[in-house]
């Protein structure tokens, strides 16, 4: 068995030991002893251990059988630990008066002076132990301890390997033992190693700059060894149980070398390769002695160049957009060792701010950057540097972010919440949101929901804000605005109506100057007026609009449908039954939606038809709207009957061009034929249509036309 085998069964036996102290007093171990060891008392009777049996008989511990199986036996609640003869094998080492750890390779130095000694497993005091030593030469001598542990040791000259073996005295075990049974199984092998000898080893034989490895130095305690590194640096010392040398001379770095034997330098590679090279460059290792070298000592340590993997978060991004690169390396990597830089068409090369750098795991990097400036849209390169050299090139691509309209509803029903979904391209967290109606103005923020669904924004009107007493039936305007590259809203308004305007920061931060006041302006006006400022090439800003109804709830009437589409020139007839409102006027109104303000120079642009017509005694009512003058766009149909609060219909109606009509062939003259006489007209009773007729005579039609 090899010393490392050797002096980890010691330990595992030490530390077997302990424990089997330790928990004496929970498993009320009674000691450990030997097969065939004599003299014990008290512990008489048969032990077993599994199918294993031992059995302790006048004080001497005798195997059930042939075979000796160590181990833990038990009786009852009692235990014993039954070992065949063995020893656990110590070894203490100095030179040059320098007490030194000898490791589990049992390397010794020459002229040193060593105690070996050897303690039983057992419990018991007083074994006769003798060794038998097996030296360099071959021979075998049998002549007790020539190593008594002394106060200075025995000195050791002769280099090579030795054998030791315990061999254990009569006189603690039966009468009559086997002499085998008293030999230890366990040989104890150490090793003298010339004083002169040295040794260096290598964690790699290829390393890569920035890379660290380690040089190990095996040597004499005490000696100061020189390692000259040519063709590289080592850098960032650092040496296990020891201090370098703090200031060695170029190329040239100092070791004494600690009671271990052993000294361990952390190096890291100075040497800067340009990435896709092929060339690689060798470096030699070099160990020397005061002024001898050790010329078996030299060792070759290929440098290359690191091969680096960058890949981008996305193809693409939006300007003033963060952007994220991760990647891999052959060699360790931080922060510190990598530049990123950026250029492009009239751009000069510079360097991308840190966002984020803390995702660095040894080979693996991610990293978040910034582009700093507001750079226009188009392809750029980002050059990735590892010292001097650029390792890889990306071209990214900066895309103009955008404000739409994802989900929106067309009429919101008093009393109930109504969400408005918005995507809103690299926005950061919030955009904002305008509401205009008849005497009305409010704003609300929207703010990012789902973090897995980019650049999308939710505003909501709660069914507080929606009730009757806050927002009446009508149409309304809804701008939602983008705060853009900046990341500030150059134009904001506070609750009031006040609309203020700030270029270089948020529209209600100083210094800025108040644009308008909604409150002062009629609906599609004020909401025209913010878009025309948002629209100003001095801000960033962009957005979104949008046009919505607010109905009430009215169940105590019955209407025909409205259609969506009603071609130019065609009738539009609506008609419907109200048995609570006999003789109250219905007013419908088509009103043109078109989202813009009243040109100054005209009365209205908006072209719209008011017709009212009275309830009649059984609860009819019907209107005609002719639509021969109104221009083809988008209207709001409303039907509304007096005394009531709330409009009965909030609906959109398209007013389409009509295909053309190819021209009818004259039809030839017929000859005239006899006059017949005129058939009687059967009377009719009056009725549904017979009383929308009437009521239309009594309608009051309005036609404002909007100006093409």
């Amino acid at each position: 068995m090899n010393a490392k085998k050797i002096m980890g069964a010691v330990l595992v036996a030490l530390l077997a030991a302990a424990l089997f102290v330790g928990a004496g007093a929970a498993a009320d171990s009674q000691g450990s002893f030997f097969f065939y060891e004599s003299g014990l008392s008290g512990l008489d009777g048969v032990w077993k251990n599994g199918a294993n049996e031992i059995n302790i008989e006048g004080g001497v511990v005798y195997p059930v059988g042939t075979a000796l199986v160590e181990g833990t036996y038990k009786k009852g609640d009692k235990t014993v630990d039954i070992y065949k003869p063995s020893v656990a094998y110590a070894i203490n080492a100095s030179i040059n008066n320098v007490p030194y750890l000898v490791g589990a390779d049992g390397v010794i130095f020459a002229n040193s002076k060593i105690n070996v000694t050897a303690s039983p497993l057992s419990d018991k005091s007083g074994f006769d132990v003798e060794f038998t030593v097996t030296y360099p030469n071959g021979s075998v001598v049998t002549d007790g301890n020539p190593w008594e542990a002394t106060s200075t040791g025995t000195e050791i000259k002769e280099t090579g390997v030795y054998k030791v073996q315990a061999v254990f005295g009569k006189t603690n075990f039966v009468p009559g033992v086997p002499d085998d049974i008293l030999i230890d199984e366990n040989v104890f092998t150490f090793t003298v190693v010339s004083a002169e000898k040295a040794s260096l080893s290598l964690s790699a034989d290829t390393a890569y700059n920035l890379e660290t490895i380690t040089i190990t130095l095996v040597g004499t305690p005490g000696k100061t060894y020189t390692i000259t590194a040519d063709g590289f640096e080592i850098s960032n010392k650092q040496v296990v149980k020891y201090n370098g040398d703090s200031t060695p001379a170029t190329g040239k770095y100092n070791y004494t070398i600690p009671n271990t034997g052993k000294a361990v330098i952390y190096a890291t590679v100075n040497k800067t390769l340009i990435i896709g090279d092929d060339d690689k460059e060798v470096a030699t290792i070099a160990l020397t002695a005061g002024t001898g070298k050790f010329n078996d000592e030299e060792l070759e340590l290929t440098i290359a160049p690191p091969v680096v993997t960058a890949t981008l978060g996305a193809a693409s991004y939006f300007v003033g957009e963060d952007i994220e690169i991760s990647g891999t390396s052959t060699s360790d990597v931080k922060p510190a060792d990598f530049k990123f830089n950026i250029s492009g068409t009239n751009i000069k090369e510079y360097e991308l701010s840190t966002i984020d750098n803390t995702d660095f795991k040894g080979k693996e990097w991610e990293i978040t950057l910034s582009t700093g400036k507001k750079l226009d849209v188009g392809t750029y390169t980002i050059k990735i540097y590892q010292g001097d050299d650029v390792v890889k090139t990306l071209p990214v691509a900066l895309k103009q972010p955008f404000i739409s309209i994802i989900d929106a509803p067309e009429v919101i029903v008093q009393g109930t919440e109504a969400n408005f979904i918005i995507n809103a391209e690299a926005a950061g967290t919030v955009i904002k949101a305008y509401f205009f109606g008849t005497n009305y103005f409010h704003i609300e923020n929207g703010n990012v929901e789902d973090e897995d669904i980019p650049n999308e924004f939710t505003v909501t009107l709660t069914d507080v804000e929606t009730k009757a007493t806050a927002m009446a039936a009508g149409q309304y305007f809804a701008v939602f605005q983008h705060p853009m590259y900046d990341k500030k809203f150059n134009i904001e308004a506070e609750e009031t109506g006040a609309f203020y305007l700030n270029t270089s920061g948020n529209g209600l931060v100083a210094p800025h100057q108040l644009l308008f006041n909604a409150t002062d302006r009629q609906t599609a006006n004020a909401a025209q007026a913010l878009c025309d400022a948002l629209d100003t090439q001095n801000i960033d800003d962009m957005y979104v609009k949008y046009s919505f109804f607010v109905a009430g709830e009215d169940e105590s009437f019955t209407m025909s449908e409205i259609p969506s589409e009603v071609v130019k020139g065609d009738e539009l007839v609506i008609s419907g039954v109200s048995t609570a409102n006999a003789g109250n006027t219905i007013t419908v109104e088509m009103i043109s939606t078109a989202f813009a303000a009243i040109p100054k120079e005209e009365v209205s642009s908006a072209a719209f038809i008011v017709v009212t017509t009275e309830v009649a005694k059984d609860g009819t009512w019907e209107v005609t709207l002719d639509t021969s003058d109104l221009n083809v766009d988008e209207y709001a149909v409303t039907v509304i009957c007096e005394g009531n609060e709330k409009p009965w219909k909030n609906v959109k109606v398209n007013v389409v061009e009509g295909a053309d009509t190819p021209d009818t062939p004259d039809t030839p003259d017929v000859p005239d034929t006899p006059d017949t006489p005129d058939t009687p007209t059967e009377p009719t009773t009056p009725g549904f249509g017979a009383l929308a007729a009437l009521a239309g005579l009594g309608a009051v039609a309005v036609l404002l036309l909007r100006r093409e």
